[in-house]
């Protein structure tokens, strides 16, 4: 639901979902929210009206499914592939690989996509602006984990810089402009990440290197580094599991 806060919190809109949600988000418009259900489908909604404008068969898991590059345009993680459509029409401005995670920069010029074996940059209209081979890799959306196995994809402000976190626990960032990688750290899982500026900010938890299970984690940590050289400024454990990230002067968890 969506509410109003006065003194109180009043209903603006509610809308009966036909499944549980995993994944909701905002058009920048605020006009349209993109919701991924677990029964594997997409619903588009009319934050006005809570009208379900359309729904589409959506990559199976429970992490970002879609982003909005402009107030017109949906990119979002298809069954059969990547997809861009127009909204609220739903027509097909463009396909491409079937990709297991999904991110865009905060400037709206690149999209991230990991897909078999290699990460895709695009630009919002489908054009590809780089592939980087990451052979015997990959990142999924969830797993049966308890609490659930998260995998993170991040990519900085401007697109230059992207964050990955496989499933075999490694944590890189990549650079957009040649596709160099560096590996921070690894027996990582629950990773969270935030691009602010000059720096990076991780949270996860430390599993052993035969971990099966996240219960199976060790402690908790974050991290700060710097964007450019990529060298630890800092680093703590934590009590809490760190699920979400917010970085700008300070770091919410």
């Amino acid at each position: 639901g969506a509410y109003e806060y006065r003194k109180t919190y009043l209903p603006h809109q509610k809308t009966d979902l036909p499944a549980k949600p995993a994944f909701a988000g905002l058009s920048p418009d605020e006009a349209h929210l993109a919701l991924l259900l677990r029964d594997h489908s997409l619903l588009l909604l009319d934050t006005e009206k809570g009208a379900a404008l359309l729904t589409r068969n959506a990559a199976a898991g429970q992490g970002r499914g879609a982003v909005f590059p402009s107030p017109g345009v949906m990119v979002y993680l298809g069954d059969k592939g990547l997809t861009a459509v127009r909204i609220p029409s739903g027509e097909t401005l463009w396909e491409k690989d079937v990709a297991t995670a999904l991110a865009m920069s905060a400037d709206a010029s690149t999209i991230a996509a990991v897909c078999d074996g290699y990460i895709l940059l695009l630009d919002p209209s489908g054009g590809e602006k780089a592939r980087f081979a990451v052979p015997g890799r990959s990142v999924r959306l969830a797993s049966h984990d308890f609490p659930p196995r998260y995998d993170c994809l991040e990519l900085s402000e401007d697109g230059a810089f992207l964050a990955v976190n496989f499933t075999d626990g490694t944590v890189s960032v990549f650079r957009a402009v040649d596709g160099k990688e560096t590996r921070l750290f690894g027996n990582a899982a629950h990773v969270s990440c935030a691009f602010a500026g000059e720096q990076i900010a991780f949270a996860w938890l430390s599993l052993p290197p035969d971990a099966a299970y996240t219960v199976q984690a060790e402690a908790s940590f974050m991290a700060v580094f710097d964007k450019n050289t990529l060298g630890r400024v800092w680093e703590r454990s934590v009590e809490a599991t760190p699920i979400a990230l917010s970085l700008g002067g300070t770091i919410a968890f």
